[in-house]
């Protein structure tokens, strides 16, 4: 029930980034990538070198406060 939880909602933030992004750029290439990992830093670094990113940005909920975010 989680995983199906946690899929669900990685595919609406994809949908929502997406919808956010467009108008920004419309040359912007924009890719969705979900993965499990025990630990969130080394996941994410993990998806960085298999796709070969050379940026990495990250974003909180406004509710987690100003210069808030735990990774």
């Amino acid at each position: 029930e989680y995983e199906h939880w946690a899929a669900h909602l990685a595919e609406n933030s994809a949908i929502e980034a997406r919808r956010y992004l467009a108008p920004l750029a419309e040359d912007l290439e924009v890719n969705y990538c979900h993965r499990a990992h025990r630990s969130v830093p080394s996941g994410l670094a993990e998806v960085v070198e298999d796709v070969g990113a050379e940026i990495l940005v990250l974003g909180s909920l406004p509710s987690s406060g100003r210069m808030h975010m735990v990774v």
